[in-house]
């Protein structure tokens, strides 16, 4: 996938980046936003577990991501 920048634009305030960033938890994020989410996540877990791999690493926040359990971990941590 060949990415431009405004296909990375964020919000402009702080609400609209969470309103954004929930779209995408709820899997309606354009490819671009996905896969800006799977990267940084895929580095935060490579930090968290350093033996795995990297492509081991984004195939985990990939399925977090798709599966729902990103969104959920998310609920929870919002919850405390």
């Amino acid at each position: 996938m060949r990415l431009i920048h405004n296909d990375l634009k964020g919000g402009s305030t702080v609400e609209e980046s969470v309103r954004i960033f929930l779209n995408i938890l709820d899997g309606n994020g354009t490819a671009a936003q996905k896969a800006v989410v799977i990267v940084n996540s895929g580095l935060a877990i490579k930090k968290m577990f350093p033996s795995k791999s990297l492509p081991e690493c984004f195939a985990m926040a990939e399925d977090s991501l798709q599966g729902g359990m990103a969104k959920t971990v998310l609920r929870k941590l919002m919850d405390l």
